[in-house]
């Protein structure tokens, strides 16, 4: 995500921005990339944490709330 953005800030692109919509399509497409794989890294996320809930649930049950 910090890459995706300092693109966006970054003086020099692969397309510069003053050619006529031409000059957005890097932008949009590195920010395409950036959401995608942040989005994938939050349904790893997500998954990782319900099965720690799920784990701390069955260890309660096992022993009890101590």
């Amino acid at each position: 995500m910090a890459f995706g953005l300092l693109y966006l800030v970054n003086p020099v692109e692969l397309i510069p921005d003053v050619i006529p919509m031409i000059g957005y399509l890097d932008d949009i497409a590195v920010m395409a990339v950036v959401l995608k794989l942040v989005k994938a890294e939050l349904e790893k996320y997500a998954a990782w944490r319900k099965a720690r809930d799920e784990y701390q649930e069955a260890l309660e049950k096992l022993f009890g709330d101590d």
